[in-house]
């Protein structure tokens, strides 16, 4: 009777059935062969899925600290922006002028300085705000895709579990 040699490589099961006629051992090893196949198949997608989560995980975890910082430009950008009145004017911090030009967010350049009125501060402060709840949305879908990504996974395991228990016990 013919023997498998491997089940994570190419698995060859030519020559099972050497003639028309396949005896009831043949046919229990094609289909453990088959379902070892699957199992091997539906392991792979499950590791790949694996990785998906990771990074979406690993992605999240660098959105929601810059998250954090923008909260804190926001802070210094209403602080500023309360300073002034009328036509008196603030200046941006060197930390909040580097993180809104590194994150292309549109700031008022009137006068090409970086001085502003409350008016100029209230439309930056809402520019900011809105960078914030854009990135506050992505997390968010990023974590359902996480949920996603682990009901998937989870469903992979238990279909390889069923898969190896049928081939374990002959019934695949």
């Amino acid at each position: 009777m013919p023997t498998i040699t491997s089940v994570t490589g190419s698995t060859d099961i030519s020559g099972i059935y050497g003639t028309d006629e396949a005896t009831l051992d043949d046919e229990a090893t094609l289909n453990a062969a088959f379902a070892a196949a699957v199992a091997q198949l539906k392991l792979n997608d499950a590791s790949e899925t694996k990785f998906r989560a990771v990074d979406l995980l690993e992605y999240d975890a660098k959105q929601i600290k810059l998250l954090n910082t923008a909260r804190e430009m926001l802070a210094q950008a209403t602080q500023l922006g309360g300073s002034v009145s009328g036509d008196a004017s603030a200046a941006e911090t060197p930390e909040l002028h580097t993180f809104i030009t590194q994150h292309n967010i549109p700031f008022d350049a009137t006068g090409k300085d970086q001085l502003h009125t409350s008016a100029q501060w209230d439309i930056n402060i809402r520019n900011l705000e809105t960078f914030i709840e854009s990135l506050a949305a992505g997390i968010q879908t990023n974590l359902v895709n996480v949920e996603y990504q682990i009901g998937r996974y989870e469903a992979l395991h238990s279909d390889i579990v069923d898969v190896m228990g049928g081939i374990v016990s002959g019934s695949n």
